[in-house]
């Protein structure tokens, strides 16, 4: 996907987007359900590695603040 213009670094913040999603406490279906099986099967196979307690999301969640002046956008 690098050669179509993606960075990787673009690959990991909606990486990050869609693993936050998998582990959220919602009813939706916005995750096919063999990813998301996929997935939590591999959590639940690190054994000992596996740190996060039950109905935790791993993945930290930080708000920040995006406004505009003029044509500039700022990200706080």
């Amino acid at each position: 996907m690098a050669q179509a213009g993606i960075s990787c670094q673009a690959f990991l913040v909606v990486g990050h987007a869609i693993l936050w999603r998998m582990f959220h406490p919602s009813d939706d279906d916005l995750i096919p359900e063999e990813q998301h099986s996929k997935v939590m099967a591999k959590y639940g196979n690190l054994g000992i590695d596996n740190l996060l307690a039950p109905e935790t999301n791993p993945v930290r969640k930080v708000p920040f603040i995006v406004d505009g002046y003029y044509t500039e956008v700022q990200i706080d």
